[in-house]
């Protein structure tokens, strides 16, 4: 997780400074304390069948707005960089979770960076190549499935 930290602070600068309360993937608090400490001005939730789970779904938000600040700041390759990192983590935990926790909080977080490709001016190679390798790191094959699909298919037929 601190490696994910440290990938979102170098990625996001503004005016030579991470923005205050930055944080990247939203880890369980029962964590070891050394590696996550819990905001404690943030209302944390217990889900019903996992009471040995709490996360912090308000950190989820965060992730969001910061990759919407990295997509605002010209840095869409990083957005997109750090997005297969929350793929890979956060499929990771929706594994662990029996209900599928944490699913729609993910999807919302990569809902910005979708929204971005669309219009952005990449080569339609490195979308398609970002999608796939969105799919093959989704551990539960579930996570923003069909918009991944989509996109990839739109950018595939345009390089044809």
């Amino acid at each position: 997780m601190s490696a994910l930290l440290e990938l979102a602070q170098e990625a996001v600068k503004f005016s030579g400074s991470s923005p205050p309360g930055l944080t990247w993937l939203p880890p369980p608090t029962n964590w070891s304390p050394r590696r996550v400490k819990p905001s404690p001005t943030r209302r944390l939730r217990r889900p019903r069948h996992q009471p040995q789970l709490d996360y912090d779904y308000e950190a989820y938000e965060e992730v969001k707005r910061n990759l919407a600040r990295l997509i605002a700041s010209g840095k869409l390759r990083e957005a997109m960089q750090l997005s297969l990192e929350l793929m890979k983590e956060g499929s990771c935990q929706v594994e662990m979770s029996d209900e599928g926790l944490m699913t729609d909080d993910i999807e919302e977080c990569l809902s910005v960076v979708l929204q971005a490709l669309k219009k952005c001016d990449l080569p339609a190679a490195d979308i398609t190549s970002w999608c796939s390798a969105m799919l093959e790191h989704d551990r539960v094959g579930c996570i923003a499935l069909d918009p991944l699909q989509s996109l990839r298919t739109h950018f595939e037929a345009a390089t044809r």
